[in-house]
C-alpha cells in the first residue's frame, strides 16, 4: 500500500506538471493566469485615473451637499425664531386687549384668558429644506461606517453582562441551597443576585458575533502548545500521510 501511495503521488505531480506547466515552460493553467492577470493590469491601469476622478466628484458633491443643509438648518433656526417672536407679539396683544375688556365688563375669565395666554408657549414649526439641485441619476446614500479600534475593550463590553448574570445565577442557586442556613442570607444572595441582573441590563448587550475567532490562528496556537482546556475551542487531532514521488 506505501508503494501505491507513492505511486500516486508520481501520477498526481504528473498530473500538475502537465497542466501548470513551469516558468520556463508555461502550461494552459499558467498561461490562463498569465493572461487573467495581464487583463487585471490593464483594467486597474485603467480604472485609476477615473476612479480617482470619481472619489474627487463624490467628495466635492457630498461636501457641497452637507453645506446646502447646513445653510438650511441655519434659515430654519432663523424662521423659528421670527415664528416664535410674531406668536409671542401677538399673544402679548391679545392679552392686553382681554385685560381691557375684562377692566371694562368685570369679567374675571377674560382676564383669566390673558394671564394663559402671557403663560402658554405654543411651539411653532417651521422648515426649510435644503436647496441641492437635483440631478437625474446621482443622489446621495448615507450610512454609518464601523470599525474596531480596541478590540480588548470591546470584548470586555461583550462579556460584561454575560459574566454579570452568569454571577448571578450562581448566587440564586446558592441561596437555594439547602446547606445554606439564614433567611437573611439567603435573602442577601438573592438581593445581590436582582442587583447584578440590573446593572447587567443597563450595560450594552452587543452580540458576541461582533467578534470572529480566526481558525487559522487558533490551528497555529494548537500546533504550538496545549489550548484544548481554554473554553469554546475544540481541538482535533488530524493526521496524514507524507510520501516522496516513486
Amino acid at each position: 500500500m506505501a508503494e501505491a501511495l507513492k505511486g500516486e503521488k508520481t501520477l498526481e505531480a504528473e498530473i500538475v506538471s502537465k497542466i501548470s506547466g513551469t516558468v520556463d515552460n508555461p502550461g494552459p493553467k499558467r498561461k490562463a493566469h498569465m493572461a487573467w492577470k495581464a487583463l487585471c493590469d490593464l483594467e486597474n491601469e485603467l480604472l485609476q485615473p477615473v476612479q480617482q476622478r470619481i472619489r474627487l466628484y463624490d467628495r466635492a458633491l457630498v461636501a457641497y451637499d452637507d453645506e446646502q443643509r447646513a445653510i438650511a438648518r441655519r434659515a430654519e433656526q432663523e424662521a423659528q425664531r421670527l415664528a416664535q417672536q410674531e406668536d409671542e407679539e401677538r399673544r402679548i396683544a391679545e392679552a392686553a386687549f382681554l385685560e381691557e375688556e375684562a377692566t371694562a365688563t368685570g369679567r374675571d375669565d377674560l382676564r383669566e384668558r390673558a394671564e394663559q395666554l402671557l403663560t402658554e408657549s405654543a411651539p411653532v414649526r417651521t422648515h426649510v429644506p435644503a436647496s441641492t439641485p437635483k440631478v437625474a441619476g446621482v443622489g446621495f446614500r448615507e450610512r454609518y461606517v464601523a470599525s474596531c479600534d480596541n478590540l480588548e475593550a470591546l470584548v470586555k463590553a461583550i462579556a460584561g453582562p454575560l459574566v454579570l448574570r452568569d454571577v448571578a445565577e450562581k448566587l440564586r442557586n446558592l441561596a437555594a441551597d439547602k446547606r445554606v442556613k439564614g433567611a437573611t442570607t439567603k435573602l442577601a444572595l438573592n438581593e445581590v443576585a436582582s442587583e447584578l441582573v440590573l446593572k447587567a441590563n443597563t450595560m450594552p448587550q452587543i452580540p458576541v458575533d461582533a467578534v470572529c475567532a480566526r481558525e487559522n490562528w487558533l490551528t497555529k496556537q494548537a500546533n504550538l502548545t496545549d489550548i484544548s482546556k481554554w473554553p469554546g475551542v475544540k481541538v482535533e487531532r488530524e493526521k496524514k500521510t507524507s510520501a516522496r514521488r516513486s
